[in-house]
């Protein structure tokens, strides 16, 4: 997981974080495999390591989905910028053509000929 990851194109902000994070990891994993037979006292203070690294990791994990979030809102804003635009140019045309439709109708209602009754 963390291979697929680090194969992204990351900004300084993630490496940084990232950076941390793996070594935070293999930190936990070289804790995890020292477990094996070690006495109650040293296991206590392994477990209590482990415990720090883990919310270090989760503080880094946290990190890097901010700085993600952030930039993701910073694209979607474009895109949504765009989709209004769209929106108000088809408003636009809807304007214009009701418009040149009711001039078409003033039109024909002042110039058209009426026969009197009389």
């Amino acid at each position: 997981m963390l291979t697929d990851f680090r194969a992204t194109t990351l900004t300084t902000k993630e490496s940084l974080h990232f950076n941390n994070l793996e070594k935070k990891y293999i930190r936990l994993l070289d804790l995890e495999e020292s477990i094996a037979g070690k006495t109650h006292e040293t296991l206590k203070k392994v477990h209590s390591e482990m415990n720090i690294i883990i919310d270090l990791i989760l503080e880094n994990i946290d990190a890097l989905a901010n700085i993600k979030f952030k930039d993701n809102a910073q694209l979607q804003l474009p895109r949504m910028n765009q989709k209004l635009l769209s929106i108000d140019k088809v408003l636009l045309k809807v304007e214009i053509t009701f418009l040149i439709f009711i001039g078409i109708i003033v039109q024909l209602i002042i110039f058209y000929p009426r026969k009197s009754k009389y």
